[in-house]
């Protein structure tokens, strides 16, 4: 069976399955663009659960959270340089680090641990008080 054959058989079973109990899915609009093997994946670890797909800004936010840890960790960068560097006002700034504070709320005491021994790492926490819990 080709490839083509076998998305088409994978988002017709799909679609017959959410249609007879009713449910949405996105799941064959998924299909468009990921490979039958990842959807497969998802539906062994996701299936039957509910998976909230985060905004565009919201998404945006989390990315700015994670090359601003990296800029600040691993290339020593600051603040303002990671501001000038991605166009982040002030506004924003404390937007990706209230998000990086929220994020470091939810991590367990291992979780911390594993963090703070990550060379920079508390340097990081330091300026955003992420490690003041």
């Amino acid at each position: 069976m080709s490839p083509e054959s076998t998305t088409a058989l994978l988002y017709l079973a799909i679609s017959i399955m959410s249609a007879n109990r009713g449910t949405k899915t996105i799941v064959p609009e998924i299909l468009y663009i990921g490979e039958v093997e990842v959807i497969l994946n998802l539906i062994a670890m996701f299936g039957g659960t509910t998976i909230r797909i985060p905004s565009a800004e919201e998404f945006l936010t989390d990315l700015r959270v994670v090359l601003y840890a990296y800029y600040s960790i691993a290339e020593r960068r600051s603040d303002d340089w990671f501001a000038t560097a991605y166009n982040v006002d002030g506004k924003a700034m404390r937007s990706v680090r209230a998000r990086l504070e929220r994020w470091v709320s939810t991590c367990d005491p291992e979780e911390l641990k594993f963090l703070k021994a990550i060379p920079g790492a508390l340097d990081l926490g330091k300026r955003s008080n992420v490690w003041s819990s």
